[in-house]
């Protein structure tokens, strides 16, 4: 089960934001200062797609003109450096996001304090980088340094929080510590449909976690409608073919199969194996 990355922004400003801070030098031709800010719309727009391994190259590109125009420490370029590492977790490529996140993490820390809101952002994502990697002992303390942080500054129920309690959630699934996940999924899931809603592409990925609990516990009576609302409201919102729906069609799947109703199974295993295959050349 995957964890959230936490943004502190929204999704689509903390991506162009990359940019915005090269678009005002004096010396810029119009022409010119519409460049940074198309690259980082369009990087924004394949990353959001699941088109991950087109928007690379796009992210390099910002981050090497951000390094030149404004210095490796500016926080236009720590963005920079935080969503390049946020592609790579997508990508799987765990090794390569982990010196990022620890650089942004550093810098953010000396510049900004132990508590600022962007530190914790930074917090939890190095956490989830050692979640990914198995490194367990390594990810508990950064994800209870971030929660407490976060419950402190922002509150119990701000999305931030939220997030960080998934994660959290995440680590102690699976270390087999499930009454401690369950109340933490529990509790997630419940706050982000007070405050955005059941259909919520955060509210579902709550519902999901939750799921793949019961799964893991084998309570597959509870985890099949929870598996079945978020590949629906996936599709709805995402599509038919993006990675997070596949991932849905795929979760279902592996209930049936723990099930033994492999009919019901197959199908939707060759529809998430040939779909990534066609879509993301995997």
């Amino acid at each position: 089960m995957a964890g959230e990355a936490v943004r502190r922004r929204s999704k689509h400003v903390l991506l162009v934001a990359s940019a915005v801070l090269l678009l005002t030098p004096a010396t810029m031709r119009p022409a010119e200062a519409q460049a940074p800010q198309s690259l980082a719309n369009r990087a924004a727009e394949l990353y959001f797609d699941g088109r991950y391994a087109e928007a690379e190259p796009l992210f390099r590109q910002l981050l090497e003109a951000n390094e030149s125009a404004l210095g490796r420490e500016h926080p236009t370029t720590l963005v920079s450096i935080n969503d390049l590492g946020l592609l790579y977790y997508a990508l799987g490529r765990y090794a390569e996001a982990e010196p990022l996140f620890r650089r942004v993490l550093e810098a953010r820390e000396r510049m900004l304090g132990p508590d600022h809101a962007d530190t914790l952002e930074s917090v939890n994502n190095l956490a989830l980088i050692f979640y990914s990697r198995g490194r367990y002992a390594e990810a508990e303390p950064l994800y209870l340094r971030a929660l407490e942080a976060s419950e402190r500054a922002l509150g119990h129920s701000h999305l931030d929080t939220l997030s960080t309690v998934n994660n959290l959630a995440a680590l102690y699934q699976v270390q087999g510590r499930y009454a401690e996940a369950e109340a933490l999924h529990l509790r997630a899931l419940e706050a982000r449909e007070r405050a955005l809603g059941r259909d919520h592409l955060d509210t579902l990925n709550s519902a999901n976690s939750l799921a793949a609990l019961y799964l893991d516990q084998g309570r597959y009576a509870e985890a099949e409608p929870l598996f079945r609302e978020v590949l629906e409201g996936r599709a709805r919102s995402l599509g038919g073919e993006h990675p997070a729906t596949l991932t849905s069609v795929n979760n279902l799947a592996a209930l049936y199969g723990a099930q033994g109703r492999y009919a019901e199974a197959e199908p939707h295993y060759l529809r998430a194996l040939e779909t990534r295959g066609r879509v993301l050349g995997a």
